[in-house]
């Protein structure tokens, strides 16, 4: 894991860059970059990984407060993970790119359409840079406030974007997540943006209160940041809505050492872009979330999968090449032999005895060369065999033993091995029949595990031609 990174904070008219790495455990903000897009945003060429934010507009969140016992079992939190998902993603699970973290006892789901999310990172790959991940803004917001110092009692955060806002509330290690249509362009070109974003935050926090009501409203403080004109005028207009709650700016750089100093409106924008390479770097407080997760463990197993592929057929290969080089050689030994024995016939006709046996010693070239040239032929079947073997297995059923008998002009296979689920052997099994050339598959063992987490052992036999 590199320890410097570069966090894209990309919003509608405006894209912001932070470059962060660690030093001595410490994490330090080295340079910065402004851009109305990302065509004409200029990065050092050497720095080409990046990480990205979602709009939290695109993002499902979920949270779901659970039973701390339930979290004792890891097999049985997956378990509980893949129910709550199944029943309640309003999406099928193949179309998403989704992550969940468990924060105190509440298991937190996020989920995003995979075409969303390969459009975003479509954009950044034209642009000439590498997507290392994928962050949902609201995400890279708490953490560059957990990060710079969490409050006990619980926070709620006002990020202002160029065309929307969001509103993060944080309380007893939970937190949840409410987008506001209005952002800076409606705050500063509309005429009652800014009398009517009060009331709309108002709103959402009175309908969050209601549904939650275990909730102490007093004790939160209001943070503004992002996209900020006027701190003082947002401020008044919130206050008189908002009396009881405490309003201030946040200061995203407590903990975040700066080479230059920075003023509190040059530091607000840059506050998404900084979660996001505290989400790359992993700094202990903060939650590790890329929704880009399934995507790059897929390429490494494809990537493995191929090699794999490559280097059985690259060996089978081999083999062939080895015993057809030394059946040519036994042939050209067999015919130089022929060639002298036609010569010296007439030679040794008078020795009975020699003549005899060289007859006889002819006899077994002929036989060598016959079942070497059989050998030959189970043997090319025999690899054969196991290259549609490895063709169709599916990933997680692991091969523990092959036996092969020669039939007639054919071989019986015997296949042990083991897999997770019954799915996975009968997979298996349809996969082998795809062959033209195998015939008879069949089962003939199958175990019955105690437990979930026990794999299931099976044998199966089929005749190859």
């Amino acid at each position: 894991m590199s320890t410097r990174i570069i966090g894209l904070d990309i919003d509608e008219g405006s894209v912001i860059g932070t470059e962060l790495f660690k030093k001595k455990g410490r994490i330090c903000l080295g340079r910065s970059w402004k851009s109305p897009n990302l065509k004409e945003l200029r990065i050092e060429s050497y720095l080409q990984g990046v990480v990205i934010n979602l709009p939290t507009q695109m993002v499902l969140f979920r949270s779901f407060p659970l039973p701390p016992s339930l979290f004792k079992n890891k097999h049985r939190a997956k378990d509980i993970i893949a129910f709550l998902l199944a029943q309640n993603l309003p999406l099928k699970l193949e179309e998403c790119f989704w992550d969940t973290f468990i924060l105190n006892t509440t298991l937190n789901l996020i989920a995003a359409k995979k075409e969303i999310i390969e459009k975003y990172i479509k954009q950044v790959q034209d642009s000439g840079w590498k997507c290392l991940g994928i962050n949902p803004s609201f995400m890279a917001l708490y953490n560059v406030f957990i990060y710079n110092g969490p409050e006990k009692d619980g926070f709620a955060i006002l990020n202002i974007r160029n065309s929307a806002s969001d509103l993060l509330i944080y309380e007893n290690k939970r937190f949840w997540i409410y987008p506001i249509s209005i952002g800076k362009l409606g705050l500063d070109n509309a005429a009652d943006g800014l009398a009517r974003f009060p009331i709309e935050v108002q709103r959402i926090l009175n309908a969050h209160y209601l549904q939650n009501p275990l909730s102490q409203k007093r004790n939160v403080n209001l943070t503004l940041c992002g996209q900020i004109n006027n701190f003082d005028n947002l401020a008044l207009s919130l206050k008189n809505v908002l009396g009881e709650l405490k309003i201030a700016i946040s200061e995203p750089f407590k903990k975040i050492e700066a080479s230059q100093r920075l003023s509190l409106s040059e530091q607000q924008p840059m506050i998404t872009s900084l979660g996001l390479g505290l989400t790359y770097l992993k700094p202990v407080p903060c939650l590790n979330i890329n929704l880009m997760k399934e995507k790059i463990r897929n390429e490494d197993l494809s990537k493995w999968r191929n090699f794999a592929k490559n280097a059985f057929l690259s060996l089978g290969v081999l083999s062939i090449v080895f015993l057809l080089f030394f059946d040519l050689s036994l042939m050209r030994n067999l015919k130089a032999k022929n060639v002298v024995y036609k010569n010296t016939r007439f030679l040794i006709s008078s020795v009975l005895p020699e003549a005899k046996i060289l007859k006889e010693e002819k006899g077994r070239l002929q036989k060598l060369q016959g079942y070497l040239e059989r050998k030959l032929e189970y043997h090319k079947l025999y690899l054969k065999v196991l290259a549609q073997i490895s063709h169709s297995k599916p990933n997680y059923v692991q091969i523990q033993e092959v036996e092969a008998k020669q039939k007639d002009t054919a071989i019986l296979v015997s296949l042990s091995g083991s897999a997770p689920t019954y799915g996975e052997v009968n997979v298996f099994l349809a996969n082998l029949k795809k062959n033209k050339d195998i015939t008879d598959v069949k089962i003939v063992f199958s175990s019955f595990p105690s437990n979930s987490a026990e794999a299931i052992s099976f044998k199966l036999r089929f005749q190859e031609q």
